[in-house]
């Protein structure tokens, strides 16, 4: 029997090309390139799955830019916002002494 070449190309289709999709993780020591990334909510860039969390990519606003917080004043119910880290006993007596605070009857 004669040798018979196969052509693969009829046997097996060409595979798809992808390099052109994803995008590249933004962490400077990962740089994967990621089918699936996650847009960080705090600094709006682009990681993989191991980096998308804050601590993970060492985000300069994580929590701060997505937690929001209040207290709620005893003597006039208003909600009054706190940023991460304030003290709630400052805040409030910073609110008491403002004039803002109205107790209710």
């Amino acid at each position: 029997p004669a040798f018979v070449p196969v052509d693969f190309t009829r046997v097996h289709p060409p595979m798809a090309h992808f390099s052109d999709c994803g995008t590249h993780c933004s962490d400077p020591y990962c740089r994967q390139l990621d089918m699936l990334p996650t847009k960080c909510d705090a600094c709006d860039k682009v990681f993989c799955a191991s980096h998308y969390k804050y601590e993970a990519h060492d985000c300069p606003m994580g929590w701060m830019a997505t937690d929001k917080r209040v207290i709620v004043c005893p003597l006039c119910a208003k909600a009054i916002p706190q940023r991460a880290g304030e003290d709630e006993n400052a805040l409030w007596e910073l609110h008491a002494s403002s004039g803002g605070c109205r107790p209710s009857e």
